[in-house]
This record gives structure tokens, C-alpha cells and sequence, in this order.
């Protein structure tokens, strides 16, 4: 087989692999959103939406609020762990795209329990936060995992938008806390499916 013929079934074979990993979504305003797998070409953007998302939900409160000395650098430095965890495969992340450009991700990671997923991190841009962008991404996880019955995640206890949003999902509170979280600052969520 000659070097052209090659290319081109690799081409095809990774073409193949970006559609089966895409699904198209419509928005409550009519907008069509691509949702798929996050490639090396779009973490940077998926950080800049989880800076902006999260300066968002914590614009209302001081950094000592949040027991740091600077939001953005906190943010930024938070997002290291899912640049770590992407490079090294392990959680999967998946994102949500308009027109070519990123407008949220969402993390996944398997716990020790059987069925059950850890969702790491969930951002969507601002711009488009109330129109279910969000929530198709978590729904993403039962694509990828089969199984998966029980979904959990933590967050700040201040995030009113996180908690708002979870419990419109039909998730309750719950005791799951990841290792290195303060409960004092975090509460657990989670979701059974029926």
C-alpha cells in the first residue's frame, strides 16, 4: 500500500472516530451545539470558560470568602489538575462546542465503586448558561459509561449556581467528599439513576 492510500485511511479512520464520538445538540433558544470529546486543541479554551464560569458564581464574594488569596490565580491553578489528569487519561473530558468554539466541558472520572461516576469539573460560558448545555453534558457520562447508575460531585457550598443547577437535575446532598476536600467548605451531590 503506497504512502497516499495510507494517509488517507487514517484520515477517514479519525474522521470516523470524531463521529461517532460527536453528538449534535439543540439548545431551548434553537442553537445547534457539537458535544464530543475534548481534544488537546481545546483544553486552553475549556480553561478560559471555567476561569470565566467560575469568576462568575464567585463574583458576589471576597477571595477570603473562598479561603484564598486570589480568585483568578486559585482558578487557573485549579485547572492545572485537569490538564494533569487529561495528559495522563484519567478522567475523560467531553465538550460542548458553537460554531468551532468551545462554550463548556465537563470532567469524568470512575470511582473504586462499581457504577458509580465522579463528575471533576463542570463549566459552561456564562453567555450561555440557562439553556441546557449543562446539563446535556452530564448526560454525556451514560454514553461513555454503560453502567453508570450514580453519579456524584462536589462543590463549594457557596456556589448558589452549582447547587441551583444540581438540584434541578433531580440531584440531592449527600456525604460523598473526595480526599483533600474541607467539608467545611464543600458539599457533596449526587444522582441515582431509577
Amino acid at each position: 500500500m503506497n504512502l497516499k492510500k495510507i494517509l488517507f485511511l487514517m484520515l477517514m479512520t479519525f474522521s470516523l472516530m470524531q463521529m461517532i464520538n460527536t453528538k449534535e445538540y439543540i439548545d431551548k433558544l434553537g442553537n445547534k451545539y457539537d458535544l464530543h470529546l475534548t481534544t488537546d486543541d481545546e483544553l486552553k479554551e475549556c480553561e478560559n470558560i471555567f476561569v470565566q464560569a467560575f469568576s462568575k458564581a464567585y463574583e458576589k464574594f471576597t477571595p477570603e470568602d473562598l479561603g484564598v488569596v486570589d480568585k483568578a490565580a486559585f482558578l487557573h491553578i485549579a485547572f492545572s489538575d485537569v490538564y494533569n489528569d487529561f495528559r495522563t487519561k484519567t478522567q475523560y473530558l467531553f465538550s460542548a462546542t458553537k460554531d468551532g468554539k468551545v462554550i463548556g466541558f465537563v470532567g469524568f472520572k470512575l470511582t473504586e465503586t462499581p457504577n458509580k461516576v465522579y463528575i471533576t469539573q463542570l463549566a459552561v460560558d456564562p453567555e450561555y448558561w440557562l439553556r441546557g448545555v449543562g446539563k446535556q453534558l452530564i448526560l454525556r457520562v451514560f454514553d461513555q459509561f454503560k453502567d453508570a447508575n450514580h453519579l456524584v460531585i462536589i462543590a463549594r457550598k457557596i456556589n448558589t449556581h452549582a447547587r441551583d443547577f444540581y438540584l434541578s437535575l433531580g440531584f440531592t446532598t449527600c456525604t460523598y467528599m473526595h480526599p483533600g476536600y474541607n467539608p467545611e467548605r464543600y458539599i457533596g451531590y449526587e444522582w441515582l439513576k431509577k
